[in-house]
């Protein structure tokens, strides 16, 4: 570390990276979308290539810049390949992978279309955070612009905590700290340098005790900020403000239409990025923030409007659900790890299985792309044919010595990867040469025999024919068999011939992975683009009430592994909630209408819900608790309450039917229209529809599930995206050691530290404890809460600083009034607080833009008030004074 002694000190380069550092959490914390961990390992790699090229004196900037620009490619694309799902294929597979949606986005933002792509974002919020890493060590070390350093952090916090409710006001206080103390730090080196050069004398310990007076003052600034309340309060104000934040809105505009689906709150889709349920990937969180618009996703033509079917899911988390299709296919070969995803050409049908087909129908829509959703192919049902060139996400099951007995086989009982063999095998005559018969049996040979009257009964493997003694046209069918079975055992499927004795085929025995295609989770095109049309044909159920409910529990053991899932920790109080509907009932059926029609009934359908707490069980909290949600709630406890009873079950995402439009024969999909749902399988009728959400009519049984009559009643269902888990910051310790990177300084004279000095230190240091146990008491709870709801429980946290609480009789009228009796000039403001209170939480009104700036200027203005009376009138004045 001696050799690497840094001009400004290594204390310097912990405070530009705890700076850097606060613009990574912000845009983790805002929770733009699934994948943003790995803008920690790029900001701390962009760090540390920033400190090793500055500190080489001897490389030109340009040199530098290149060097830092090639590591800075390789870095953010090895995470983002690490990031994406290894389905995809290699590395390499999932560059070109990048390189289609970049190609699709960029034509389409050229034609003038809005457009968006969410790993597009993630890799460009991965690139920004590499040049800021980069380019802010840069600036300190090598051109000494320390203001750029500064800004360019405090922006990106600024703006994250400016959009999104979910980014923690300590990132800031944080952020506003480390400014200061890097600003006062650099400041010292720099004067340090020149008393230096100019060989004036000064203490070693100067710097050090600068470092602990800047973070006084930095405290101090940082409370009184706090505490001090700003809005415009003029007409005059109000357009200077505006204009001034004129050029930034049409910046956010322009953003809007490249990544609308990304920006928290204002139009994004149901999650946002990422891991919200409406982007369709691989898995998504419950809970969160509305962020659904009313910007239209695809067109479709047909004679009616469908449950437009995106994404299924198997697993439950506990917090989200997720798809371990990956986990299904088993093999020694870690380098070919990962599930190969089945392509299917266009118009070719898909292999269902004729077993999970019964009382279906097909039918077939054209679906025109307004927005792309990445290359997911949109389904009104189980898909069974589609005009492009597709790829299939389906599970596997891997088998261990399966028989198919050859003379019953027929293609809808066969899997499909095994049925052009078991049609060899079908027509398969093994025949004996003339005269093969007498030379064995003179030569008392155990061959297998043509016509042989042996009754042993006993079966043996293809493989022992002796192929010599075959007539030819037995050996070339033989060779054909043995080709077709190399080609299996290539994709790691081992099958082996039974013959009986007189060579007539008996089964088939296989073992080895083969996928499921009654268990298909996604459909993906190779390139969907805004314009693009596709046409699609599924499968729709048209089982009766009375056929499902006869319908066989003996579920297929492909289904049953995976579709009967609950977290190890599952809520036995939900369970006995389960057993208590169904109770009396016998069939599958009517055990999950029953649950069906109880959540709709019981439970109320709300889009404002808080978290629940902390090592609180989700769905015992939603069901006995909060008993209000949104559809992915609903679906959830639907799933997971016919699990436990031993039904298969399983969360799907999509759309829910648009209103339609006779004239166009057809109807308009908005990002409103994301929703979840439930799938039920029946061993003859496969995965059937359920809807146990309030808000979307009940799906009809025996016909056609969509009613286009219906469409116009149905209510919008907008659900709330995923929460992403939020990464915690590095803490860097910082040295605080007297002339740290400084360098020796010659005449100087070394002071001790006094006793004043360590209990000024002793109480910046309480101080600032003080402060961030403040901020926790003092934010906890409000981030699941809608506006009204936060503004009144400040007002209530508030209040209590002057010693006025709530009693649990009063209304919010009543306690607003209480509060503007006691503290003189806070009635008006307080009253308006409770009052949209009131309407939103009980009214069920949401609160225009307008209320919302307002009231946040009430409670400035109220907490100026609070902290006025608190210290100053407190003890002063009587309770029972009124205002004027």
């Amino acid at each position: 570390m001696h050799r690497f002694r840094l001009e400004h000190g290594w204390t310097t380069f912990w405070l530009v990276a705890l700076l850097v550092f606060t613009a990574t959490l912000s845009v983790q914390q805002a929770e733009w979308a699934e994948g943003l961990h790995i803008l920690t390992p790029i900001t701390i790699i962009g760090l540390f290539v920033g400190i090793l090229l500055a500190h080489m004196k001897q490389l030109p900037p340009i040199a530098a810049h290149a060097t830092a620009f090639v590591i800075g490619v390789i870095v953010v694309f090895f995470q983002m390949t690490t990031f994406l799902s290894d389905a995809l294929g290699s590395r390499w597979d999932k560059l070109n992978w990048l390189w289609g949606r970049w190609e699709s986005w960029y034509a389409t933002m050229r034609g003038g279309e809005s457009a968006d792509d969410l790993y597009l974002f993630i890799l460009m919020m991965s690139a920004m955070l590499w040049v800021l890493a980069y380019a802010s060590i840069w600036f300190v070390f090598r051109s000494g612009w320390i203001w750029v350093t500064i800004l360019l952090p405090g922006i990106i916090v600024l703006l994250n905590l400016g959009y999104a409710r979910t980014v923690s006001t300590f990132v800031l206080v944080l952020y506003l700290f480390a400014a200061i103390l890097l600003l006062m730090r650099f400041n010292f080196v720099q004067r340090e340098s020149t008393w230096r050069k100019q060989g004036v004398p000064y203490p070693h310990s100067l710097t050090a005790r600068g470092f602990w007076t800047a973070s006084y003052l930095a405290a101090i600034l940082i409370i009184g900020a706090w505490m001090v309340p700003f809005s415009p309060q003029t007409d005059r104000a109000v357009a200077a403000l505006n204009s001034a934040t004129a050029p930034w809105d049409r910046v956010e505009e322009a953003f809007s239409d490249r990544f609308g689906n990304v920006l928290p709150g204002r139009g994004g889709s149901g999650g946002g990025g990422v891991g919200g349920f409406a982007s369709f990937d691989n898995e998504f969180q419950l809970g969160g923030s509305l962020r659904l618009s009313e910007e239209p996703v695809v067109f479709v033509q047909g004679s009616e409007s469908p449950y437009l079917v995106a994404h299924r899911y198997d697993h439950y988390t506990g917090t989200g659900w997720e798809s371990t299709f990956e986990d299904t296919y088993e093999t020694d070969d870690e380098e070919n790890s990962s599930p190969p995803l089945i392509s299917i050409d266009a118009e070719q049908p898909f292999p269902i299985p004729d077993s999970s087909r019964q009382s279906t129908r097909e039918r077939t829509h054209q679906v025109e792309v307004l927005r792309p959703q990445g290359n997911i192919v949109l389904a009104g049902g189980e898909a069974s044919s589609v005009s492009v060139d597709t790829r299939i996400q389906t599970a596997w099951y891997t088998y261990d010595q399966q028989s198919v007995d050859i003379g019953s086989a027929e293609e809808g009982n066969t899997p499909p990867d095994l049925w052009n063999l078991v049609q060899l095998l079908k027509d398969a005559e093994f025949q004996l040469e003339d005269g093969a018969e007498q030379s064995a049996t003179a030569d008392d040979q155990a061959t297998p025999q043509a016509g042989s009257d042996s009754d042993s009964g006993e079966l043996q493997s293809a493989r022992d024919l002796p192929v010599d003694l075959l007539d030819d046209d037995s050996r070339e069918a033989l060779e054909e068999i043995q080709e077709r079975q190399e080609e299996l055992e290539e994709r790691r499927v081992e099958t082996d011939v039974l013959l009986n004795d007189d060579l007539t085929v008996d089964s088939l025995v296989f073992s080895g992975p083969l996928p499921v295609f009654n268990d298909v989770e996604a459909v993906y095109a190779s390139d969907i683009r805004s314009g693009d049309v596709y046409e699609v044909t599924s499968l729709v159920s048209e089982a009766t009430s009375e056929e499902l409910s006869g319908a066989s529990q003996a579920y297929p053991v492909e289904i049953s592994s995976r579709y009967m899932q609950v977290p190890d920790d599952y809520s036995t109080r939900v369970e006995e909630l389960a057993f208590d509907i169904t109770d009396g009932l016998d069939s599958p059926y009517e055990k999950a209408s029953a649950i069906e029609d109880w959540l709709r009934d019981n439970l109320e359908y709300s889009e404002q819900i808080s978290i629940p707490p902390e090592d609180t069980d989700f769905l015992e909290y939603f069901i006995f608790e909060s008993q209000e949600g949104y559809c992915t709630y609903y679906a959830t406890a639907m799933a997971q309450m016919l699990r436990m009873l031993d039904v298969p079950a399983r969360v799907t995402v999509g759309y829910f039917p648009a209103a339609y439009d006779e004239d166009f024969n057809g109807a308009i999909y908005r990002d409103r229209n994301a929703h979840a749902w439930v799938e039920v399988y029946f061993p003859e009728y496969g995965w059937v529809d359920f809807e146990p959400t309030p808000s979307q009519s009940t799906i009809s049984r025996g016909s056609s599930q969509d009613d286009p009559d219906l469409q116009d009643d149905l209510t919008m269902d907008p659900a709330l995206g995923g929460e992403m888990p939020q990464d915690r910051l590095d803490y860097f310790e910082e040295e605080f050691a007297p002339g740290a990177g400084g360098g020796d300084l010659a005449g100087g004279a070394q002071e001790s530290t006094t006793a004043t000095q360590w209990v000024m230190r002793g109480i910046a240091l309480v101080l600032l404890a003080f402060v961030g146990v403040f901020s926790y008491y003092w934010l906890r709870g409000l981030s699941g809460q809608s506006p009204a709801g936060q503004f009144y429980t400040r007002l209530q946290r508030g209040a209590a600083w002057t010693g006025i609480t709530a009693r649990e009789s009063m209304t919010p009228f009543e306690y607003a009034r209480s509060i503007g009796s006691t503290i003189p000039g806070s009635r008006t403001d307080a009253d308006y607080l409770a009052e949209i209170y009131v309407k939103e939480r009980y009214g069920n009104q949401s609160l225009a833009s307008p209320e919302i700036t307002r009231a946040r200027a009430a409670w400035l203005r109220l907490r100026g008030v609070f902290v006025k009376y608190a210290v100053l009138q407190r003890w002063r004045r009587k309770p029972n004074r009124r205002d004027d």
